[in-house]
């Protein structure tokens, strides 16, 4: 949990078919797929 933006966020490698901004993709946490939204970086706003 970020304590900025109050919101769960991570980074990772994904493919290439699968890397434009708004993509839906699944990820595994603690063995349990997690749906996730690929954004653009930065992650918060100044």
């Amino acid at each position: 949990m970020s304590p900025i933006v109050k919101k769960a966020i991570g980074m990772g490698y994904i493919s290439a078919e699968n890397s434009k901004i708004g993509s839906e993709i699944f990820i595994n946490v603690r063995n349990k797929p997690i749906k996730a939204v690929v954004v653009k970086t930065p992650f918060i706003k100044k």
